[in-house]
């Protein structure tokens, strides 16, 4: 073991020493402190050590006695045994570790000990974080067989494998190697959580086993997911049994059994979810990819093995992918400031996530009423099934294939229907990178009769073969969405079925032209009539009515008072307005500039209002009330004016200083900016909003000019109580002679 300045530690006496219990291997105590203290005294940094572990060999030899006679010691042996083991940081040939001691990696990152979960009298011997105030363990290792008391119990290497033995001395979990003569064997514990068995510090060959071989329910940066084309051995996570419990639970998450390039959550061993397939950059069902600014995943496949492995971008920052107890693959990151986990994302999220939820050939689309329905030229399999909304039977061709089918010699070949806006599905598919154009890829697709489906994009052709699982229907425009040409029997395609479609489609559209018109002259006869009735009554029901407030329980139009509307508007301000058009002008709060001018209303629109919020929240101003002499006259306006000159801490209200940190301010406002872009395109979806939030490391792209920009001069800033009309209305009532 080396020094912090490449100085060789005291390791004659250390081994000995190493969990602070002096156990006798044949040798008494003083025959091992005569030993320490008889090395060489050469290296200053070595007597001091030697002296220092002399000493505490005699406090232990002392108080040990002392409680032999019965004699109260306190907690003084424990933190002797914690000193001794501290100094170590491994555990060698013929050493033990057990009740308190621990061993620790290099750097301090990682530490390796006994613990028991929650209010559990079980005890097990696991790795956790060193750094983290909360409880975090990564690795278990005697998980389904605990020991009931740690003190008496006993993990050391022995007869060339790392075992823990329990109170009566019975082997509980071992490295289970093959036994060996060697007496240069040690355990320890890596900078990066992985626990080691080598033979020696100086062995330049593969270490003999490893904890990253065998995680447990934690998958850390470094640790590979995949297989071992050699042993047949695959890795996998393991969710635990509850939050309290780390037997193995009914959970798992692991690389694709029958060879795609695709992670599983199973239950027991029935898929539940899917990542969908690895394109080289990101997994296809996995979104919060597209944010690849933390994680980098990498696939490796070569004649031994293949797997994923993923680093982080900021290495400082503690991250982890955890195989959850109830089901769920998570990304945390330890928020130092904060002391807690954050959650960066999980799967599954929805129904629609779940693994072949809505069966072959379904497609699953949480916005419909019904979320599973079938491609164009399938039908359900089993109606009464997907009547009770149960659609895992999935789909059935309506036309069999012409391909491969002597049967059916017609002269006519497949065809392909395209499908656009759909996350691909997630079985097996071939990557062919050479294809030119698209009708290659068609030509190559038709030409195999087991080719199901394929999607062109960017020169690269996907092949699927066999039902197609897991699709989704996405909305037009989704960025996620790809085309996905589905393989068709001609029939399908025929000019007689095109043409009953036609006629279907003009039919349908005749009707409901007719019903349009039909509804539409009633409420325009219903509408004259009730203008009739309103002029006919009388001046005095009229004026009643105004000075209510409302309308009568019969009358079917509520009535506002002048007075009311000029509260409510601030004198028709101007600075409450947003623009005008056929109806007049209309005022602004947190409603989308796509929606305050063509009515139209998305996701985008919530994003918006939730940017104008997280505004009003920094500067302590509300945006229905901002008004700056001179200036802006909203406070979206002021906010991209003062980002525009680098001045926006000036937007952040005093009282915030004491509960939000400058940069974290500053932070929010340009997350608030980002939200309230004039188009919604630009706009990020609530979902990468969150991640903006609460992300510490996550690079932010420029805000672009927001809605309802506009500048106005000194004159026409304020407008005073005076600055309307009083509006106006005779009527008149004609008498008989």
């Amino acid at each position: 073991m080396v020094g912090a300045r490449g100085k060789p530690f005291c390791s004659a006496g250390i081994p000995v020493l190493l969990m602070g219990r002096v156990t006798n291997f044949g040798k008494s105590q003083h025959d091992i402190a005569s030993k320490s203290t008889a090395m060489s005294t050469g290296n200053g940094e070595c007597t001091g050590m030697q002296q220092r572990v002399s000493g505490l060999l005699a406090q232990s030899a002392s108080l040990k006695a002392t409680r032999r006679r019965g004699e109260p010691t306190g907690n003084n042996i424990a933190q002797l045994e914690f000193q001794i083991s501290f100094a170590a940081g491994k555990i060698s040939e013929n050493q033990s570790l057990s009740g308190d001691q621990t061993i620790s990696s290099e750097k301090g990152a990682f530490v390796l000990g006994f613990f028991e979960p929650g209010n559990s009298s079980s005890s097990y011997i696991a790795i956790w974080y060193n750094t983290v105030s909360e409880p975090s363990v990564v690795w278990v290792a005697n998980r389904d067989k605990p020991v009931s008391d740690k003190y008496s119990s006993q993990l050391r290497v022995s007869d060339g494998n790392l075992a823990l033995f329990n109170e009566s001395n019975i082997l509980i979990w071992s490295t289970y190697l093959n036994p060996t003569n060697s007496s240069s064997l040690e355990a320890v514990l890596l900078d990066d959580g992985n626990l080691v068995l080598r033979d020696g510090p100086s062995s330049s060959d593969p270490p003999l086993w490893q904890s990253f071989d065998h995680p447990t329910h934690t998958w850390l940066p470094g640790c590979k997911l995949g297989l071992n084309k050699i042993t047949g051995k695959s890795t996998r996570l393991t969710s635990w049994k509850s939050k309290e419990d780390p037997a193995p639970g009914p959970y798992s998450f692991a690389r694709d059994p029958n060879g795609t390039t695709q992670l599983f959550i199973l239950w027991n061993t029935k898929p539940m979810w899917t990542s969908g397939t690895w394109n080289g950059q990101i997994f296809s069902l996995l979104r919060e990819m597209m944010l690849n600014n933390v994680i980098n995943f990498s696939y490796v496949d070569n004649k031994n093995e293949s797997y994923f492995v993923y680093s982080l971008y900021n290495s400082s920052i503690i991250s982890r992918i955890v195989m959850d107890f109830g089901g769920r693959i998570q990304f945390t990151s330890w928020s130092k400031s904060a002391k807690q986990w954050n959650l960066s994302w999980e799967q599954p999220r929805d129904p629609c996530e779940s693994y072949a939820y809505c069966g072959a050939f379904g497609t699953c689309n949480m916005k419909s009423q019904h979320p599973c329905h079938c491609l164009s030229g399938f039908h359900p399999k089993s109606e009464q099934e997907w009547s009770s909304e149960v659609y895992n039977d999935g789909c059935a061709r309506k036309t069999i294939l012409q391909c491969g089918n002597s049967s059916l010699v017609n002269g006519k070949s497949d065809q392909f229907l395209a499908s656009p806006s759909m996350v691909l599905p997630a079985n097996s598919q071939l990557w062919a990178l050479a294809m030119k154009n698209a009708q290659e890829c068609e030509s190559t697709c038709l030409n195999n009769c087991s080719c199901t489906a394929y999607a062109y994009n960017a020169n690269h052709c996907s092949f699927w073969y066999g039902d197609l699982l897991n699709l989704r229907q996405l909305e037009d425009g989704d960025p996620y969405g790809e085309t996905l040409y589905v393989r068709l029997a001609a029939s399908e395609f025929s000019s007689s079925k095109n043409k009953e479609r036609v006629i279907a489609v003009v039919v349908s559209s005749v009707i409901t032209l007719i019903l349009l018109g039909l509804v539409l002259s009633i409420i325009l006869r219903r509408t004259r009539m009730r203008k009739t009735e309103k002029v006919s009554g009388s001046a005095s029901e009229i004026k009643n009515t105004i000075a209510a407030g409302g309308g009568q329980d019969n009358t079917q139009l509520v009535l506002f008072s002048f007075k009311t509307i000029l509260a409510a508007t601030s004198n028709f301000s101007e600075a409450k307005k947003l623009g005008e058009g056929g109806f007049g002008p209309f005022i602004s709060g947190y409603m989308s500039p796509e929606y305050a001018n063509s009515g139209k209303f998305s996701e985008k629109s919530d994003v918006f209002s939730y940017g104008v919020f997280l505004l009003e929240m920094v500067s302590g101003r509300r945006n229905t009330s901002f008004h700056r002499s001179g200036l802006s006259f909203t406070l979206l306006s002021w906010a991209w004016e003062l980002w525009k000159e680098g001045k926006e801490a000036e937007l952040i209200d005093p009282s915030m200083k004491d509960t939000c940190g400058p940069e974290e301010a500053v932070k929010r406002i340009q997350v608030g900016l980002l939200c309230v872009q004039e188009d919604p395109i630009d706009r990020p979806t609530m979902s990468s909003v969150v991640l903006m939030l609460s992300s510490d490391t996550q690079t932010l792209p420029p805000p672009k000019e927001p809605a309802f920009h506009t500048r106005r001069t000194l004159e026409g800033s304020s407008p005073g109580p005076n600055a309307c009309s009083n509006n106006e209305m005779t009527i008149s009532f004609p008498e008989g002679r």
